[in-house]
Formats: C-alpha cells, sequence, structure tokens
C-alpha cells in the first residue's frame, strides 16, 4: 500500500472521523475488508493500460481493483462494478474471424503486430477499405447475426478502442446500433485524429471518447432500445465527422485507408463498464462485493451522523436504487446511505432508513465526472434533520421524521448491503462522523 492513510478505524486529531480512507493512496485493501468476485476483471493501471485482475471467488481483498485516469494517470481509487454481461462474442484479435461480416461490408480484416491497450499483447485487428470498383458504397464490421434481442427502453451502450495506424489512417469513425432493434437514428461519428465525439442520430442519449496512451482511443456511444430486433456490435467508417448512418463514399485503387479495432463491448446500461474479453461465447463479469463488516470501532450513532464521499459514477446498471457508500443492516432492515436513481442517472439520493420508513434528499450530479458528496442528519431536530450537499452548492434540506433504532451490521461500498443495487466506478475517498455538521460545514467538505 502507498503512504500511511488506511488506518481506517482510528480517531483523527482534531477532525473528529471514526472512518477515513483515501482510496487513491492505496493499491490493495487489507484483511479488514471482505472482498468477493468469483471471475476475473480488467482496470486501468497506472501506467493507463487495460490490466487484468483475478478472481476473489473466496474473500481475498488483495484481489480488488484500484483504477487510474488512462489520459491523466491519475489514481481514482477503489473500482467496484455491478454484474455485467459483454453481449458480444470474439472482442479481440478474431476479427478475421467469419464470425464477423466484412466481405459484403466492404472491409478487409487482418490480424495486426501493434501493441493493444494492454501494452503488452498484439491482439488488435486492422481494417482496411475496400476499393469495391469504384462504387459508392458504405463500410463497416459488424456479426454475421444479431448477438442478442435488446428489452425495449433499456438502454444499451456500444464501446471499442480504435487506433489510426501512422500512415494512409481513416480518421472518422461510427458506431451504429442496428435498425430492428434501435430505429434509424441511432448513430454517432467520432474524430480519432482530434480525439473528439463528432454528430449522430437522436436516437443516441450519451457518447465519450477517451485518450489511451499509444495513441488508442475508447469510444462509446448508448442508446434506449426501441423494439425486440436482432440487435449487435457494428463499427463502421465515415467521411466526415457528420456523416449519415453508414454513409457510401467511393475511393480509388490504391488509396484504401485503414485503423486498428480492439475490445468490442456491447452491454446492458447507460454508459461503458471495463472491458471484459469474450472468446466463443458472449461473457459475464461478475459483480464486485466489498463491505466491512465490524462497525463497533466506528463510534456509530443512532442519533446523528455525516457521512462524506468523492469518486465517479461511470454507468448507471439496471437494478434499482444502486447505492454508492453507507451503512446497512439486512433484517430488519436499516440504510444510511447514498444513491443514484435508476429512472434518472443524474439524480442523487440521500437517505436515512429505519423503521420509520426512508426520508431522503435529491441532489443532481453529472455522471462520469468526479465529485464530492457530503449528508448529515439529527433526529432530534423538529426542522432540517436531513441535509445534503454535492460539489459545494447550497445544502439541500429535509425535514420528514427520522428513525433509525437498531444499529447497522456493516458498511458497504458500491452496493446497498445484501442487496444487488450496483451502480458502477471509482470511489476515491470515504469518511464518517458520529456527528451532525452545518450546512456550511458540508459545503466546505465538498468543495
Amino acid at each position: 500500500m502507498k503512504g500511511n492513510s488506511f488506518v481506517p478505524f482510528m480517531k483523527r486529531k482534531g477532525d473528529g472521523s471514526t472512518l477515513n480512507l483515501d482510496f487513491t493512496k492505496m493499491s490493495a485493501l487489507d484483511s479488514r475488508f471482505t472482498f468477493t468476485r468469483s471471475t476475473t476483471a480488467t482496470y486501468i493501471d497506472s501506467s493507463g493500460y487495460v490490466a487484468t485482475m483475478a478472481a476473489a471467488a473466496t474473500n481475498d481483498p488483495t484481489k480488488a481493483r484500484f483504477d487510474y485516469n488512462p489520459t491523466t494517470l491519475a489514481p481514482n481509487g477503489l473500482l467496484i462494478e455491478g454484474q455485467t454481461t459483454n453481449l458480444t462474442k470474439r472482442s479481440d484479435n478474431a476479427f478475421t474471424n467469419s464470425y464477423w461480416e466484412t466481405t459484403s461490408s466492404n472491409v478487409d480484416a487482418a490480424d495486426s503486430s501493434v501493441t493493444s491497450p494492454t501494452g503488452v499483447e498484439s491482439t488488435a485487428s486492422t481494417l482496411t477499405e475496400r476499393y469495391a470498383l469504384g462504387a459508392s458504397v458504405s463500410r463497416h464490421v459488424h456479426q454475421l447475426i444479431g448477438e442478442f434481442t435488446p428489452t425495449v427502453s433499456t438502454s444499451y451502450t456500444m464501446s471499442a478502442w480504435v487506433k489510426q495506424p501512422a500512415s494512409a489512417a481513416i480518421r472518422y469513425v461510427q458506431f451504429a446500433f442496428w435498425t430492428a432493434g434501435f430505429g434509424a437514428t441511432a448513430y454517432m461519428n467520432f474524430d480519432i485524429q482530434a480525439g473528439t465525439v463528432g454528430t449522430g442520430g437522436a436516437g443516441i442519449t450519451a457518447s465519450t471518447i477517451t485518450a489511451y496512451p499509444s495513441g488508442w482511443y475508447r469510444i462509446t456511444a448508448t442508446a434506449p432500445a426501441t423494439a425486440t430486433g436482432s440487435s449487435g456490435f457494428q463499427l463502421g467508417f465515415s467521411t466526415t465527422s457528420g456523416a449519415a448512418r453508414t454513409e457510401s463514399y467511393t475511393i480509388t485503387s490504391g488509396s484504401e485507408k485503414s485503423i486498428y479495432l480492439w475490445g468490442a463491448q456491447v452491454e446492458a446500461g447507460v454508459g461503458a463498464s471495463s472491458y471484459y474479453p469474450t472468446t466463443t461465447s458472449q461473457g459475464t463479469r461478475i459483480a464486485d462485493s466489498c463491505n466491512i463488516g465490524t462497525i463497533a470501532p466506528f463510534n456509530y450513532s443512532t442519533t446523528n451522523g455525516t457521512l462524506f464521499y468523492s469518486g465517479i459514477m461511470t454507468k448507471q446498471n439496471s437494478s434499482s436504487y444502486p447505492a454508492r457508500i453507507g451503512f446497512h443492516r439486512q433484517a430488519p432492515s436499516i440504510d444510511i446511505r447514498v444513491f443514484s436513481a435508476l429512472t434518472n442517472a443524474n439524480n442523487m439520493f440521500f437517505t436515512v432508513n429505519g423503521t420509520g420508513g426512508e426520508p431522503q434528499v435529491i441532489k443532481t450530479y453529472s455522471q462520469k465526472s468526479a465529485f464530492k458528496a457530503a449528508w448529515s442528519f439529527d433526529v432530534a431536530l423538529s426542522t432540517n434533520k436531513l441535509i445534503a450537499n454535492i460539489n459545494g452548492a447550497t445544502g439541500t434540506s429535509g425535514s420528514t421524521a427520522l428513525s433509525v433504532t437498531n444499529d447497522p451490521t456493516q458498511f458497504t461500498f458500491g452496493q446497498a448491503g445484501y442487496e444487488a443495487y450496483f451502480p458502477c466506478g471509482t470511489i476515491a475517498s470515504v469518511k464518517y462522523w458520529p456527528l451532525t455538521k452545518t450546512a456550511a460545514e458540508l459545503a466546505a467538505l465538498t468543495l
């Protein structure tokens, strides 16, 4: 572990907190954490490359992932993700396989010696425009048959890494969701020379492009399904950053351009999670489960308290009320936590839930961006019983009666206790005080 910040149960002089964790200064969890994930999983290492962490099938805190920003290499903290299935088969080093349609799509695929975003393996593929005898045609790669049948109104996110060769490089690429499941407007263009998102159709609700080492970019696009038609991954070539869906264009013989492609993924949810490679079948990464099951050293209070969280929410899963951090007890149910809304990924709920129901305060935040949140409660107050704040804004208060009559049994990270309510993202730091703070103090904490 880096530094000496990991003393989670030690009260800090002059601070009053009884839980104080800075995950950006750690490289592993110790035995005071309970951590399980029964599959391998990837993360971004300190050099910005896609690395693989072994499974933690039987409680093994050393298998937790600590993620980094691939562009700045700054530490993001502890990566906690819910279960996700990569709906695309043969996701890398396989675009030459007959599983992928290239012949009638006017693309030539070849294995490449270029190093992939792992920084180690040469598992990327080269895709090159086909001349097509001077005809105006569209050029793209997709599966021969649909990989999945989407659920109407459920959002799906497509992602992949792309890179320009040193010469004769394609500049613009396009993600296009299959029309049978998503309609004709679910497409988005990307400029991989400038590293920017272009324009696309109204069916796309979110899109990103992120720089990785050695000239790679990870591109993502999200769209809600409009029908149950057969669907799958599709990456096409464009001539501008605002090209029409599956644009047709001409090239001259000998002027063909290429691009490198790696890590194709389609998954349910708003936003892309960590990459899960596949071969001959779809692959599922099982959720991370992380908690501290002994809360007595926190000096926990059932009458008042303050919690602080900083981190990034990268993906909204389809489960209800995915939680970031908080105290929990399964029966009788006790929750003091922060979670995001299923129907609005930019709504953050702060709640103190006991036998008296679930009073809550709602604040907004920006998904995929780092934010700080703090909330404080005092059951004895007649007003302002629950105050919440995000990024230094004016605190929002709630005066609904609070009732926390039983001690929780654990402190959870990235989930709602024993329930499968997961968001995806990183946790940079967490603090708890067994006392109430004012709105001004919360604002200062979250600046």
